[in-house]
């Protein structure tokens, strides 16, 4: 069976991985739900992961343009400010 939609469960930020992803592959942080990384999914993820595969984002060019440019903004910003490091 073919794959039609999915969400990804993480405590990490998928910003930085749409800062870096290749042309031609999907946006992940419209596709992602954060997590806690003390409490796990909370209520409010599990809706936002319902929503997501129940209504799967699907964005014009323009909006991937937006989205990738936010991406690489908040990933600057969070490395200029050591959030990122380890």
């Amino acid at each position: 069976p073919e794959v039609t939609t999915y969400v990804a469960l993480d405590d990490l930020d998928f910003h930085w991985a749409d800062s870096v992803r290749t042309s031609g592959t999907p946006l992940m942080k419209c596709r992602s739900v954060l997590t806690n990384p003390q409490h796990c999914l909370t209520e409010e993820g599990v809706e936002e992961a319902l929503r997501i595969l129940l209504n799967p984002p699907n964005p014009t060019e323009e909006e991937i343009a937006a989205a990738t440019a936010e991406a690489v903004r908040a990933t600057q910003d969070a490395l200029s400010q050591g959030a990122l490091r380890s």
